[in-house]
């Protein structure tokens, strides 16, 4: 199980551009289809949740994802279990008979890369319902450097934000967002209603 300390944004579209032009120095750099569901918005809510169950395509690798913490805080810990690709149905079978069996369905299109010590992820949100272009657009960085200090780890994270003129979502404000999202333009998965593959294609990688 690792521990991620991570700060999350709200970008415009001229600050989603810096970081991409930023990204596009950095060796690692990619773009990622994903589609996720998240399932604890209809267990525990938005904020009140302590436990964060996805299942998540991305680039057509699916994986289980549980996040630990505050939702929308810094600190949360995270384990991850890759499933086969041909596995997606099962595995969705799996967690409806767990008693996850509806969740909060949407698409993202990601610009992730390493600069120094942080990883960022320029996440354009998609209209779940028609996903051809992005409707929103907001960042996660994450700490990826050799300090043990979580406090300083997230310092480093707010200097990082800061120097670019962009301001992390306190708790409450990442949580509003997320029910703006929400209510917008994600859609809803239930379990032998929403076909596979249209989770499926939502997280294949482009050509």
């Amino acid at each position: 199980m690792a521990t991620e300390i991570e700060l999350r944004a709200h970008v415009t579209e001229a600050q989603a551009k810096t970081l991409k032009d930023e990204l596009g120095k950095a060796a690692d750099a990619v773009v990622q289809s994903r589609c996720f569901i998240d399932y604890s918005t209809f267990i525990e809510g938005i904020g009140e949740r302590r436990l964060d169950v996805r299942v998540r395509v991305t680039n057509g690798s699916p994986e289980f994802v549980v996040k630990r913490g505050q939702f929308g805080g810094a600190k949360r810990e995270e384990a991850i279990a890759r499933i086969l690709p041909e596995d997606l149905s099962g595995a969705l079978s799996v967690m409806a008979l767990l008693g996850y069996e509806k969740g909060v369905a949407g698409g993202r299109r990601i610009h992730r890369g390493t600069v120094g010590e942080v990883e960022i992820a320029v996440q354009e949100v998609l209209d779940f319902k028609n996903p051809t272009q992005a409707a929103d657009c907001f960042v996660e960085v994450e700490y990826v450097g050799k300090l043990h200090d979580d406090k300083k780890a997230e310092e480093t994270l707010r200097e990082f934000l800061k120097k670019r003129g962009i301001k992390a979502f306190l708790p409450e404000e990442w949580n509003e967002y997320v029910a703006m999202l929400n209510k917008k333009w994600n859609g809803v998965y239930v379990h032998g209603e929403t076909p596979v593959e249209v989770i499926r294609l939502l997280g294949a990688k482009n050509s």
